[in-house]
């Protein structure tokens, strides 16, 4: 399954304090922009919300939170 975790890291590198500050709602607003992260599928991602019975935002929300812990490692951390 492809998650919202796999669209939240190119928002994340354009941020200056990476994903440690990262909201949903930030994340949201760009998940609604079809030009960012063009070649992410937004409806495999829907799809797979629904199939967890969860709301995108909901599961963005997990993948945020989660990412945060290892954004060193992802390379998405304070640059």
């Amino acid at each position: 399954m492809v998650s919202a975790g796999g669209e939240s890291g190119p928002e994340a590198r354009m941020r200056p304090a990476g994903i440690t500050d990262m909201e949903v709602s930030s994340f949201m607003k760009k998940f609604k922009d079809k030009k960012f992260a063009a070649k992410c599928d937004r409806e495999l991602i829907k799809k797979g919300c629904d199939m967890l019975g969860m709301e995108v935002k909901e599961v963005t929300a997990i993948c945020i939170e989660a990412m945060k812990l290892y954004a060193d490692e992802l390379q998405l951390g304070v640059k």
